[in-house]
């Protein structure tokens, strides 16, 4: 895992139990945009610009489009802890996006509406089964 990638998560971790909002950038709140963004100013990882223009249920083809933009695709097998993971959600469309945690076994670290808060869990166990649909990196600063 590259410095940066490793200070990405380890921001994102930091922002465990903060509250669901949608489209939040703040400590107060943030969506799993957000958590992404908020983490990647706050570590130097990610100096781009915010991605918005996405609905509380975003549509599959937009939300990747915003994140093909702004990050690197990397392969679905070849991710590591500190990428980021882009799940279908029960329609089988891209929706939702969480920061891949290291450890024995692959965690995923992401702001989880039903939840109300920032969580981490086994990423197979909650988000496995193919719904894991894109991968990507943090472009390189």
């Amino acid at each position: 895992m590259s410095g940066s990638a490793e200070a990405f998560l380890a921001e994102a971790r930091k922002l465990l139990a903060t509250p669901w909002r949608h489209r939040g950038r703040i400590v107060r709140g943030v969506d799993c945009v957000g958590l992404l963004l908020l983490a990647g100013w706050r570590s130097g990882a990610y100096t781009g610009r915010d991605i918005t223009g996405y609905a509380r249920h975003p549509d599959g083809k937009v939300l990747k489009a915003m994140l093909a933009r702004e990050l690197d695709i990397v392969a679905v097998a070849e991710a590591m802890p500190g990428d980021i993971a882009c799940f279908a959600g029960a329609l089988r469309y891209p929706c939702h996006i969480g920061v891949i945690g290291d450890g024995p076994r692959r965690t995923l670290i992401h702001a989880y509406r039903e939840a109300g808060k920032v969580v981490e869990h086994d990423l197979e166990s909650r988000f496995g089964g193919g719904r894991l649909v894109a991968t990507y990196k943090l472009r390189e600063v």
